[in-house]
């Protein structure tokens, strides 16, 4: 019995050190990077709204799902207004402890658009309004452009560029 303590404390400890290793990689693949902006325009179909945009948020949930947040000034001093594309990505952003960048282009297939209006406190106006759609991201480290198409006719389109 004593000889089969060691491998029977072996054979516990080996599959921990897997799933944290496991765990670990789940992690690496999540992060942001939020980006200022040098240009920066999109549409908000709520507000009938057009105008520039100060800051890109691009959030990686996992290695394949990314979202794509443009930032502006809302119409009260203080306040701001959200722009967001959700979908699937062709590659993902390099991740280490959730600071992300971006080491090559990557294409974001849509599947959502999302606005929602922030108080000079920067709490949430409404619930988000939100759509599924159909589009595309394009992202490197220079610039970002969405084009995206809601089934019930809805269009936005966002550029920036870094």
């Amino acid at each position: 019995m004593k000889r089969s303590l060691p491998l029977l404390l072996l054979a516990g400890v080996l599959p921990l050190m897997a799933s944290t290793a496991r765990g670990q990689s789940e992690i690496d693949s999540m992060g942001r990077l939020e980006l200022g902006t040098t240009n920066c325009s999109r549409n908000l179909v709520i507000n009938k709204e057009s105008g520039g945009c100060g800051r890109v948020v691009i959030d990686q949930m996992d290695r394949e799902y990314l979202s794509v947040s443009f930032y502006a000034r809302g119409p009260v001093h203080g306040s701001s207004n959200k722009l967001t594309f959700g979908g699937t990505s062709n590659r993902s952003m390099e991740c280490k402890n959730t600071n992300c960048s971006i080491n090559g282009p990557i294409k974001l297939e849509l599947s959502s658009a999302s606005e929602v209006d922030f108080d000079a406190n920067g709490v949430a106006k409404t619930l988000p309004s939100a759509w599924p759609v159909i589009g595309e991201c394009s992202i490197d480290s220079r610039a970002v452009s969405c084009e995206a198409k809601a089934l019930i006719g809805e269009q936005w389109t966002a550029k920036a560029s870094f």
